[in-house]
């Protein structure tokens, strides 16, 4: 199970994000001064493509929702949500009476076949609704294909985080919600773009983002898969890249 984005603060390892405790009426989102987005986006769960209907999915809406609500909780229950880590009495309370902390959302995924050094990527996708796969999904149709017949097929579940003010934030935190949005469609664009799958359609000539986008990509599922790929990209020059050992895509 991939911790939460709260997991180093309830166990006193880090504040809490400022994200939380800043000033009423400040919103969070990338610098509009920045000159590029700085984004990592980390494959942490991989589960086989047949059970992927069981597994459990949560859009950046209802993720921020159960996060706000653990947080509100927590304000009570430790008299005030600050800048600081969390004392001893406070983690064991946190830990102890709020139950299990709110996951990441995984908002991007990524649907490969083969093992080893064969498999690669053959479908990129965002989730945007909990039932993203609960009625099925066009790619596993297209996987009956014989051409993947007696081939390992796999979903990899990807969280993304963004470089802000020098604290890496998950993406569903974004305020507003339609820059989070944005912001996913824009990471999206690019994986397509740099592995080219060839189950996608769209985005695969020309990436959709705004400012330059910086990804740094990290697999903790336990292969290494697309594991220390870099991708940097800007509209209207072409995508630059530092590969991984195992890029994926052929």
């Amino acid at each position: 199970m991939t911790n939460s984005p709260l997991f180093a603060w309830a166990h006193g390892q880090l504040p809490l994000p400022r994200r939380f405790h800043g000033e009423e009426g400040e919103t969070w989102s990338p610098d509009a001064n920045a000159e590029e987005w700085s984004v990592s986006v980390a494959l942490d769960e991989v589960i086989p493509l047949h059970e992927v209907a069981s597994a459990r999915w949560h859009s950046m809406a209802e993720t921020r929702k159960l996060t706000r609500e653990f947080l509100d909780k927590a304000d009570e229950l430790i008299d005030g949500l600050w800048g600081g880590r969390l004392d001893k009495e406070e983690q064991y309370l946190v830990q102890t009476e709020l139950g299990e902390l709110p996951l990441f959302c995984l908002p991007i995924y990524l649907v490969t076949v083969g093992a080893g050094l064969s498999e690669r990527v053959v479908y990129v996708g965002k989730t945007s609704t909990s039932r993203r796969f609960s009625n099925g999904h066009h790619v596993a149709l297209k996987l009956h294909h014989p051409q993947y017949d007696g081939q390992q097929k796999q979903v990899y579940r990807c969280s993304v985080l963004f470089d802000i003010h020098d604290e890496y934030v998950a993406l569903e935190w974004i305020e507003p919600e339609e820059l989070s949005a944005r912001l996913l469609d824009c990471i999206e664009s690019v994986l397509i773009h740099a592995l080219q799958p060839n189950l996608n359609t769209a985005k695969r000539r020309k990436p959709n983002v705004g400012k330059p986008v910086f990804v740094h990509v990290q697999n903790y599922a336990g292969n290494d898969l697309l594991d220390g790929l870099m991708l940097w990209h800007k509209d209207r020059e072409p995508l630059s890249f530092v590969p991984a050992k195992n890029m994926g895509a052929k």
